[in-house]
C-alpha cells in the first residue's frame, strides 16, 4: 500500500507518494508515465469499443431464436392441455395443478430472462474493465520510465497507477463510442438525404406514368405497360425499399444487413419477428413491396412514404414549387450531358441524354431509364405518342424526333437500321449513327433554349 505525502502542491495536490518499502514517487513522474501510456490507452479503448459494438450486434440476433423457442414451448403446452381435456376429475385436478405450476414457471422464466439480461450487462461491463491496460501491456510497450522502476517495486507502483489508467481508459472508451455515434448519425443523415433525392425522382417518374395512362385513356388506346414502367419499379422503387430495410434493421437492433431481391423476403420475415418496432416496420415495408410488385403507380409512392416513417426516415413528396425547381435543374443537367456526349461523339450517351431532354421539354416529365437498346427504343416509342398528342392539339411536332429514332435504330444490336428492310454492315451502321447524331445535335442543342 502507498501513503500520500500531503501539502506543498497547488490546491492541496500531492507532490509525491510514498510506496511500501520507502520508495518515493513524484507526482510529475506519474503524470509523465500517464502521458507516455496515452497512445496505448487510446488503442485499447478503441479495440474495446469495437468489441462491445460487435457483441451488441451479435446479441441482437438472439431474441429471434428465443422467441421462436418460446412459441414452440407454448404450442407444446397447448397441445398437452387439449389432450388432457376429456380426462376424469382427478386428472383434471392434476392438470390444473400443473397449469398453476406452469404459470408460476412462466413467471419464473420472465424473471430468469430479466436476470439473464442483467447478467449480460454485468458481463459486458466486466469485459470492458478486463480490456483495460494491464501490467503486461505496459511491460510490452517498452516505456523507459516504467522500465526504470525496480522490479520489486512495480507491484506497489501499479496499485497507484492502475486507478488512473482505468479512469483514462473509461474516458477514452466513452470518447470512442461518442465518435462512433457521431459517425453513425452523419451516415444516417447522408443516407436520408440520398433517399429523399431518389424518392423525389421516383415521384416524378410515377407522375410521368400516370400521365401516360391518362393519354392512352383519352385516345382510347389499349393500355400496354411500357418497359420503362417495369424498369422504374424494378430499379428505383425496390432500391428505396431495400435501403429502408437496412435502416429498419439498424433502428430495431443495431444490426447491419445488405438487402437485395435475393434476400428481401427473408429479411422482412426476420424483421417482423424482431420485436414490436421491427414488426410494424416490416408490415409497412411488406405493403410497399406488394404495391411495387403490382406496379401500382397511384399508391406505391404513399406506401413508401408510410414505410419510411416507420423506419424513422421522413420522406417528402415534392410540391408544385419543388417539382418545378427539380424539372428546371434536370433540364439544365441533361442539356449539359447531351452537349458533352455530342462533343466526345459518345453516340449512346448522347441518344440517352437527348431522349431524356425531350421528355423534359415536350412532355414536362422526368422518367429514369438506362442507356440500353430496349430502353432507348421504348423511350422513342413514348415520344412518338407524345408527338401524336401534340399534333392532334395543333401544337406541332417534336423537332429532332426522327433523327433520335434513326440514331436509336443505328445503335440497336444486330445493326438493323430498319431502312428499306436492308441489313447494314457495322461500318455502315457507324456511319449512319454519325450522320443521325450530327443531325440530332443541330436540332436538339440550339444554344440557350436547350437549357
Amino acid at each position: 500500500m502507498h501513503q500520500l505525502q500531503e501539502g506543498g502542491g497547488p490546491w492541496g495536490a500531492p507532490l509525491a507518494h510514498i510506496l511500501e518499502g520507502g520508495l518515493i514517487v513524484s507526482e510529475g513522474f506519474l503524470r509523465g508515465l500517464e502521458e507516455a501510456l496515452g497512445p496505448l490507452v487510446t488503442a485499447k479503448a478503441a479495440a474495446a469499443a469495437d468489441a462491445a459494438a460487435a457483441a451488441k450486434a451479435g446479441a441482437s440476433k438472439s431474441p429471434t431464436a428465443g422467441q421462436q423457442q418460446q412459441q414452440q414451448q407454448q404450442q407444446q403446452q397447448a397441445s398437452k392441455a387439449a389432450a388432457a381435456a376429456d380426462s376424469d376429475w382427478e386428472e383434471d385436478s392434476k392438470r390444473k395443478g400443473k397449469k398453476g405450476r406452469s404459470g408460476k414457471a412462466s413467471g419464473g422464466k420472465q424473471k430468469a430472462a430479466s436476470s439473464s439480461t442483467q447478467q449480460q450487462q454485468q458481463q459486458q461491463q466486466q469485459q470492458q474493465q478486463n480490456a483495460g491496460v494491464g501490467m503486461e501491456d505496459i511491460d510490452a510497450a517498452g516505456i523507459a520510465s516504467w522500465d526504470s522502476i525496480p522490479a520489486h517495486a512495480k507491484e506497489a507502483f501499479w496499485g497507484l497507477l492502475q486507478p488512473r489508467l482505468a479512469k483514462a481508459f473509461a474516458a477514452a472508451v466513452a470518447a470512442c463510442q461518442a465518435s462512433v455515434l457521431q459517425q453513425q448519425q452523419q451516415k444516417a443523415a447522408a443516407e436520408g438525404e440520398l433517399l429523399q433525392q431518389r424518392y423525389e425522382l421516383l415521384c416524378l417518374g410515377l407522375k410521368a406514368l400516370e400521365e401516360q395512362q391518362q393519354q392512352q385513356q383519352q385516345q382510347q388506346q389499349q393500355q400496354k405497360p411500357s418497359p420503362l414502367a417495369a424498369y422504374l419499379f424494378k430499379s428505383l422503387v425496390f432500391e428505396i425499399i431495400d435501403k429502408l430495410i437496412v435502416t429498419a434493421f439498424r433502428h430495431a437492433n443495431g444490426e447491419e444487413v445488405e438487402a437485395s431481391s435475393n434476400n428481401r423476403q427473408q429479411l422482412l420475415s426476420r424483421l417482423a419477428a424482431s420485436g414490436e418496432e421491427g414488426s410494424s416496420s416490416a408490415a409497412a415495408l411488406q405493403q410497399a413491396a406488394a404495391a411495387a410488385a403490382k406496379r401500382d403507380a397511384a399508391g406505391v409512392g404513399g406506401d413508401i412514404k408510410e414505410a419510411a416513417n416507420e423506419c424513422h426516415v421522413f420522406l417528402r413528396p415534392p410540391d408544385k414549387r419543388r417539382t418545378k425547381q427539380l424539372l428546371s435543374e434536370l433540364r439544365s443537367n441533361w442539356s449539359a450531358a447531351a452537349a458533352a456526349a455530342a462533343e466526345l461523339q459518345q453516340h449512346r450517351k448522347f441518344c440517352h441524354a437527348v431522349a431524356t431532354l425531350f421528355f423534359l421539354k415536350h412532355a414536362g416529365v422526368y422518367l429514369e431509364f438506362p442507356a440500353e437498346d430496349w430502353a432507348l427504343a421504348a423511350a422513342a416509342a413514348l415520344l412518338q405518342q407524345q408527338q401524336q398528342q401534340q399534333q392532334s392539339a395543333n401544337k406541332g411536332s417534336i423537332e429532332g424526333l426522327e433523327d433520335l429514332m434513326a440514331l436509336t435504330a443505328a445503335l440497336e444490336s444486330g445493326q438493323d437500321l430498319g431502312v428499306c428492310g436492308l441489313f447494314v454492315s457495322p461500318l455502315d451502321s457507324h456511319e449512319a449513327a454519325q450522320e443521325a447524331a450530327a443531325a440530332l445535335k443541330a436540332k436538339a442543342l440550339k444554344g440557350p433554349q436547350s437549357a
